[in-house]
């Protein structure tokens, strides 16, 4: 997947996607990866809806979820706590 630069193409609307936003209000500008999705011209953040603060400049989907359960894995976590107990088995890197 690449960067959609929004002046080519825009996303659907109400499309949760990745977005490349350009924050230029702070003393050092910075370029900021988000989840969000637009209404219109208006674009806001996939995780609470609130309105995105600075200039959203390209767009990408989604990836794909990981596959569940892992391929090549014989014991497989049934819960989140199992997930956490078997992360703390593995050597650290």
């Amino acid at each position: 997947m690449e960067w959609v630069n929004i002046l080519e193409k825009l996303p659907p609307m109400k499309a949760t996607v990745l977005i490349s936003k350009y924050d230029g209000r702070k003393k050092v500008k910075m370029n900021f990866v988000d989840i969000g999705y637009r209404l219109n011209s208006t674009w806001y953040y996939g995780n609470d809806g609130s309105e995105v603060e600075g200039l959203v400049t390209h767009w990408m989907p989604l990836p794909d979820p990981a596959p569940y359960p892992p391929t090549g894995s014989s014991n497989i976590p049934k819960s989140p706590q199992q997930y956490t107990q078997s992360r703390e088995t593995l050597p650290a890197e």
